[in-house]
């Protein structure tokens, strides 16, 4: 069997970047790039949602249309481009003129859900992450797509996220399945081993939502019950313990949930009532509780806030108040908490102040929130951030349009 993906050149050579100084904004890598930014810049893109993954970034607009950017040495920009390490500093379309719902951006590939609820996939398809029967070469020996394939099978879908190297979907009928690496159970099926095509995840239940987190995925169902499986050496299925398991659990604590998202070894939740909790690895403090402390089973995030979305992100975490504003806590090296410092933070501090936000996604090095007029900005490491250069940001900066 083969091993999992390690970074790719142009990958290594972004997070080696990014982790190079963090005394203010600067300069990233020496790579095969886009041209130069426009004296004259396009409009910005009116987005519907996008979603961050660990090198790039990915949007749906408001008229339905994919657009990527980041990191291309896999094919997960969908864009086409025949040559390998490139990196985008823009957004530029996806290939194959279809019309999303939403995308969910992982590690190396990412998916989108079509109008017509269908799912389709790009980029890295090393185990099968791709969900189209195969994880073979594509003709030209890269284990990778880089323009939109379908998901096997004649399944209607609603819904699709992405971990660090599997995929998982709702159908329109509710019922979840997962494909791609499943070696620490994540794909729910009962089994420890990659799947190139999507298997029905166990226990019988309707979901309301997904998230994949790096192994681990967790749901939430439409009685507001939680449930999480896979990789769970840090406790981020908020189970109690630390074992692994390959089917759905539920989650401690008995709380009734309506979002979940999966980090990468953290998770993170809202319940019914707007309340935000948190569990699994927090040395740098993901959870927001005010520790540095790994937590087993919920703890509440700290403060009195009320909270309409979250992204749970590697060693961060953000979220958007139910006053449109977005708090992060957690890493902040590389400014990924977007208030204005390199400072980490263990409870949740503001990031762009003066805009108000309907949704935040975020990863290891980036994040970026999609403001309540339909605009893109985003703030951490260079080169990922949408807005044409390849220098570090604190704050948020809008996402150009197309080059």
């Amino acid at each position: 069997m083969r091993t999992a993906v390690v970074p790719s050149s142009l990958s290594a050579t972004l997070v080696l970047a990014a982790l190079a100084g963090c005394a203010g904004e600067t300069t990233g890598p020496d790579v095969k790039t886009d041209a130069p930014l426009a004296a004259t810049a396009s409009a910005p893109l009116s987005f519907a949602q996008l979603s961050v993954g660990y090198f790039h970034t990915c949007g749906v607009t408001t008229g339905g249309k994919a657009y990527c950017w980041g990191a291309n040495d896999w094919g997960q920009l969908g864009d086409g481009h025949p040559i390998i390490n490139v990196s985008i500093t823009r957004p530029v379309a996806v290939a194959g003129g279809l019309t999303f719902r939403h995308v969910s951006a992982g590690y190396l590939h990412t998916c989108g859900v079509t109008t017509d609820g269908l799912v389709y996939c790009w980029g890295g398809n090393s185990w099968g992450e791709i969900g189209n029967g195969t994880s073979a070469q594509d003709s030209e020996g890269h284990f990778m797509y880089s323009t939109p394939m379908r998901v096997s099978g004649d399944r209607r879908y609603r819904q699709v996220r992405l971990g660090l190297q599997h995929s998982c979907a709702i159908t329109e009928a509710d019922v979840a399945f997962c494909w791609g690496y499943g070696g620490d159970g994540e794909l729910g099926d009962g089994g420890a081993t990659y799947r190139t095509r999507p298997v029905r995840v166990l226990g019988g239940h309707t979901w309301r939502q997904l998230s994949g987190g790096g192994r681990h995925t967790c749901g939430v169902t439409f009685e507001n019950r939680l449930y999480c499986w896979g990789f769970n050496e840090k406790g981020q299925l908020g189970i109690g313990n630390t074992l692994d398991k390959s089917q759905p659990v539920p989650v401690s604590g008995g709380l009734a949930y309506r979002q979940v998202e999966a980090g990468t070894e953290h998770t993170c939740a809202i319940t019914t009532d707007d309340r935000a909790y948190c569990w699994g690895l927090n040395f740098a403090g993901a959870l927001g509780d005010g520790t540095r402390s790994d937590r087993l089973t919920p703890g509440a995030v700290a403060g009195l806030r009320r909270w309409q979305d979250l992204s749970a992100a590697d060693l961060h975490s953000c979220g958007v108040t139910a006053a449109a504003r977005i708090y992060c806590w957690g890493r902040n090296d590389l400014g990924q908490l977007g208030d204005g410092t390199a400072t980490d933070r263990l409870t949740p501090s503001p990031a762009g102040t003066t805009l108000t936000f309907r949704m935040v996604s975020g990863n290891t090095f980036h994040s970026c929130g999609v403001t309540t007029t339909n605009l893109a900005y985003c703030w951490g490491s260079g080169g990922l951030l949408g807005d044409g250069t390849f220098t570090r940001r604190f704050s948020p900066v809008p996402v150009l349009g197309p080059s």
